[in-house]
């Protein structure tokens, strides 16, 4: 991946879906890219698929994109020894969890939703804004409580120490100051702007806001120890589905509730899924599972991999099922569809 033409999708993971070409010394490897918008594409190296120039940023010796390179160096021997069938030991759990935490952290769909939270914060920023009654319903769910711990800190920071009657009476006068300015109209709207100001902010950078996140993210570290323990959790297998084709998006690690007939994302739960699919090759695919005796079919994992697919899914070739699948392609539910953002949204004050 290192350079200026850097991969989002694995160049060593993408091979496994590819037709071997060129000769020994420089092989080529072409693989069949399924697009959301521009369709089924004729197969092209995979070199130019799943990248983006200057994704990770400027190239370097201490670079993201040098980083991840010397990660996947020793990520990528244990996906070749499993496609040719060797089996999975207990030594590489390890790194199978890693592999699936780096995919899940380094994708471009990890940056598009970071965008797509700015956006969603953005409008949630300017309904408060233009809610007219914003202090009144601050003022309610300010209590004797937080006002006392808003004064505590305070005095922290000067480090002052406060007597009894000095916090009550500082309480009094806090909760006489805020009842004189939820009806100060001059006040009221000055607030409405300085809100208004930073949803427009989210919303006009939220491109720029979402790299920087994702890069700053990424420079902390591409092996989060949280993230890789639990998926060392589940038990890890190696599925050889013979006959079969599976397919690989740019979404590589395919996430399964417990029945086996949902889909459940792993981007932003605190744990993992049921049953985590992540497609090695054509024919392979390691399966993670917290439920014996569960396991998913080729036909499964291609179906629910086409719709958590942010842009595309490459295979070896393009057949009937595949050319069908497009059609789904970034469909699966996102973060911003679950149970909790909902109510968020539910809540929030409506524009008149």
């Amino acid at each position: 991946m290192s350079g200026v033409n850097q991969h989002y999708l694995p160049q060593f993971l993408m091979r496994g879906f590819a037709t071997k070409g060129g000769t020994m010394k420089s092989p080529v490897y072409k693989a069949v890219e399924h697009h959301k918008s521009r369709g089924v594409m004729h197969a092209r190296n995979v070199m130019s698929i799943g990248a983006q120039r200057n994704f990770y940023g400027k190239e370097g010796p201490e670079s993201i994109d040098d980083a991840i390179d010397r990660l996947e160096s020793r990520l990528a021997p244990v996906v070749r020894r499993l496609n040719l069938g060797e089996l999975l030991s207990d030594d590489d759990i390890p790194q199978v969890a890693s592999l699936a935490t780096h995919l899940v952290i380094r994708a471009k769909h990890m940056r598009s939703l970071l965008e797509d939270g700015f956006r969603e914060m953005g409008g949630l920023m300017r309904s408060y804004a233009n809610d007219g009654h914003l202090l009144e319903r601050g003022v309610q769910r300010i209590d004797d409580a937080e006002l006392a711990r808003m004064i505590e800190e305070e005095a922290a920071k000067r480090r002052v120490t406060l007597t009894p009657g000095q916090r009550h009476l500082f309480k009094n006068l806090a909760r006489a100051k805020i009842q004189r300015k939820k009806s100060d109209p001059v006040f009221k709207r000055e607030l409405s702007e300085i809100i208004e100001s930073g949803a427009n902010r989210f919303e006009q950078e939220a491109v720029e806001r979402s790299e920087q996140t994702h890069l700053k993210a990424l420079g902390k570290g591409l092996d989060p120890a949280p993230r890789v323990a639990l998926f060392q959790q589940l038990t890890w297998s190696v599925a050889h589905f013979s006959g079969e084709m599976l397919i690989l998006s740019d979404v590589p690690v395919v996430a399964f509730s417990a029945d086996g007939k949902g889909m459940s994302a792993v981007l932003h739960k605190d744990n993992p899924p049921a049953l985590v699919a992540l497609p090695i090759s054509t024919e392979r695919a390691l399966i993670g599972s917290s439920v014996e005796g569960q396991l998913p079919i080729a036909d499964d994992i291609n179906r629910v991999g086409a719709k958590f697919a942010h842009e595309f899914f490459i295979t070896e070739r393009a057949t009937e099922v595949t050319r069908a699948l497009v059609a789904s392609i970034g469909t699966a539910p996102t973060i911003f569809d679950d149970p909790e953002w909902r109510e968020i949204r539910r809540t929030a004050p409506k524009e008149d």
